[in-house]
């Protein structure tokens, strides 16, 4: 036997939430198509028969929990067994190093020599001075440390020294793995009024201090020696030595200091909740509804975010978010004891500090928020520190617990059935009768309605004259639970005619439109648990013509 019943309950079963209504309604779509193949009509041959048969055609007995299994990213079972739908999603801000980065460098210094006149050829003099320079940043920071990830010095010496010699650059604060840098230029005179020497130093991995005590900024002291070693060329003195740097792409793998405020944006970023993607009609009212926006950072300093959006939004309607909290929000952030690690700041918006129950009315199909972080809000230098890869992430959550009202809330959903096959002879059933037993553990009445429709979806026609009631609400106990004390037992029947049964077979869609209701026309709050379950058990009885 054929049925719509396992084809399409298997579709259901890989839906998202929205669905799981439909999934309990599906059993009740059955094809005339499966009588054949269960009957073995096939098998009787001559003359004609017009008989009436009855027989079962399925059953499933559907709980919650079962449907949920394969969701729990979607849903949240709290201990006593409430549910709630769950939808959230995340972005991440820049990382630091394409929000605080640090310009190329460059300082000159230049040197006046003298040899003594006493000198003999080979004979070598030396002078040492001590050059100060400020790493210049791009928004006025104080550094006060880099690990230098990338980088390069480019170091160009021109002197008009008539003899040999050397040019060394010390700079003391400037270790790699604890060895301080020092670089060496040696030059042989080979004629000429002056020489030029260039060198380029790789920089990663190096570790800079810098010294801001005593009213100094980004205060660097370097040390340089000049050398000279006497040829038997004239003592053409005084002598200059001009040191060019020049300190280039750089990029840290960690800076400390203060940063001043900088700010980077929080792209726009839509939560879909599919649970009212298919609806048509009526309305869900929840309780108590909650919102949480978890704001995690790896940034070493203090940061807010203001919302430039944030809204639910249905077919073109916008409702903005409104709270007491908002429209900016701290961000708790790690202390140096915790570099490379987080901290975490959450944000409860509920029914009590914002308008949470009025956004969830509406139904939405998107939560929108967009936003701008900026460090250091306060302008008051505190010691900062930051990571290349520093971001701040920021996670929206909606959860909407199973704890509310529906009036008519109806879901449609479309099915394609073109491919249907096994349709040999279907003319000759004649009529069909299905009887839909149930006994329900859910608090809520459920109509249902199958139309048959072409593949523009234009409707041929329907199972019911008017909306199907399929099940029948459970009655539930009182406050605070609002349990079901017990399962309410239907008996539908859906009846399909010859001519309902050949626009069947000429359709290559089925809209399912299930509305349902919570008890008392909606008038009571109700609350769904894992395990609720409702029992379907369907028979048929069917008019069948066929020659033997």
């Amino acid at each position: 036997m054929k049925l719509f019943t396992h084809k399409y309950l298997r579709i259901f079963s890989k839906q998202r939430p929205r669905v799981i209504l439909l999934a309990i309604l599906a059993l009740s779509i059955l094809t005339h198509s499966c009588y054949k193949e269960r009957l073995g009509l096939d098998k009787i041959t001559g003359g004609t028969w017009n008989p009436e048969l009855a027989a079962p055609i399925a059953f499933a007995n559907l709980t919650m929990s079962y449907m949920i299994r394969d969701s729990k990213d979607t849903w949240k079972e709290y201990p006593d067994g409430l549910l709630s739908l769950i939808y959230r999603q995340n972005t991440i801000s820049d990382i630091a190093a394409d929000v605080i980065d640090f310009p190329n460098q460059h300082s000159d210094t230049t040197i006046q020599f003298n040899m003594d006149p006493n000198m003999q050829v080979g004979d070598s003099a030396f002078k040492y001075i001590i050059f100060e320079t400020n790493f210049v940043a791009n928004n006025g920071e104080r550094l006060d440390s880099i690990l230098i990830k990338n980088g390069f010095v480019d170091l160009v010496m021109t002197t008009n020294l008539n003899h040999d010699g050397y040019l060394e650059l010390t700079i003391p604060s400037l270790t790699r793995y604890g060895v301080t840098f020092i670089k060496k230029i040696k030059f042989k005179y080979s004629g000429g009024n002056s020489t030029t020497i260039k060198a380029t130093v790789d920089l990663s991995d190096y570790y800079l201090t810098l010294d801001n005590s005593g009213g100094a900024h980004n205060h660097i002291k370097e040390y340089v020696k000049v050398s000279a070693t006497k040829l038997a060329t004239p003592d053409n003195s005084p002598y200059t030595f001009e040191l060019n740097q020049d300190i280039r792409d750089l990029s840290y793998y960690l800076a400390m200091g203060y940063f001043h405020q900088h700010s980077t944006n929080i792209d726009e970023t839509s939560i879909p909740i599919d649970l009212f993607d298919n609806q048509t009609a009526g309305s869900i009212f929840i309780e108590d509804p909650h919102m949480y926006i978890t704001l995690r950072n790896t940034y070493g300093l203090p940061s807010e975010i203001t919302f430039d959006e944030l809204y639910a939004e249905r077919d073109g309607v916008k409702l903005d978010i409104k709270s007491s909290l908002l429209p900016t929000l701290n961000i708790n952030y790690p202390s140096f004891a915790n570099i490379g690690g987080y901290d975490t700041t959450v944000y409860h918006f509920n029914i009590n500090n914002s308008n949470i129950k009025d956004i969830i009315a509406l139904n939405p199909k998107h939560l929108v928020f967009k936003g701008v972080v900026k460090t250091n809000p306060q302008g008051t230098p505190v010691d900062n520190f930051v990571l290349d890869t520093s971001h701040i992430t920021v996670d929206v959550e909606v959860e909407i617990p199973l704890h509310g009202r529906a009036i008519s809330f109806e879901l449609r959903d479309t099915f394609d059935i073109s491919n249907n096959s096994d349709v040999e002879n279907e003319s000759k059933v004649k009529a069909i009768t299905l009887n839909v037993n149930t006994d329900n553990g859910f608090p809520f009445d459920v109509y249902v309605q199958i139309y048959m429709a072409d593949s523009l979806n234009n409707i041929i026609d329907s199972v019911y004259h008017s909306s199907g009631h399929l099940v029948s609400a459970a009655p539930i106990g009182p406050a605070p639970d609002y349990r079901v004390v017990s399962k309410q037992h239907n008996l539908a029947k859906i009846e399909l005619d010859d001519k309902q049964i050949d626009n069947y077979n000429k359709s290559a869609n089925l809209i399912l439109a299930a509305q349902a209701t919570t008890i008392d026309a909606g008038q009571k709050v109700v609350k769904i648990y894992s395990d609720y379950s409702v029992y379907i058990e369907v028979s048929a009885k069917a008019e069948v013509e066929t020659d033997f």
